[in-house]
C-alpha cells in the first residue's frame, strides 16, 4: 500500500465515494469535483453528484449447501428454437418459407396466382 502526501487537486475531476453506513451496508457515489475559492492555500472542494449510485447490503455471510448451489447454477443445454407460425425453424433457416410454400403446393392446399405458378414452373425446368 502506498501513502499520497501530496495532490494535485487541479487534476482531479471525477471521483468515487464509498462510505460504509452500517457494517452490512456500503454506499456507491460518483461524483464531480468544484474547486472554489477560499481564503486559505487550498481551494474548498464542492462535491456534486454527477452519476449512478449504489446502495450495497450484504444479507448472506455464509457459503449455501453444495446442492442448492448446483440447483442455482443450472442452465438448459438446448437452446430455444423460433417459430412461425407452426413450423419450428432451426437457426439456419434459409430457404425454409419457399420449403413450406412447396410443400403445402404438393398437397394442394392453398392456390397461387397464375404468374406464381409460370415462374415455379420455369424454375423447375
Amino acid at each position: 500500500m502506498q501513502v499520497v502526501t501530496n495532490l494535485n487537486l487541479d487534476g482531479l475531476d471525477r471521483v468515487y465515494v464509498c462510505a460504509a453506513v452500517s457494517p452490512n451496508r456500503v454506499f456507491f457515489t460518483h461524483c464531480a469535483l468544484h474547486l472554489k475559492k477560499s481564503g486559505a492555500v487550498v481551494p474548498r472542494i464542492k462535491l456534486v453528484e454527477v452519476g449512478p449510485s449504489r446502495d450495497l447490503v450484504t444479507r448472506r455471510h455464509r457459503l449455501s449447501e453444495d446442492s442448492l448451489r448446483k440447483e442455482s447454477m443450472k442452465t438448459t443445454l438446448e437452446k430455444a428454437k423460433k417459430k412461425v407460425g407452426s413450423v419450428a425453424l432451426p437457426y439456419k433457416a434459409k430457404g425454409v418459407k419457399r420449403k413450406c410454400r412447396e410443400a403445402k403446393l404438393k398437397h394442394g392446399t392453398i392456390e397461387l396466382s397464375e404468374e406464381k405458378k409460370q415462374k415455379l414452373d420455369s424454375d423447375s425446368e
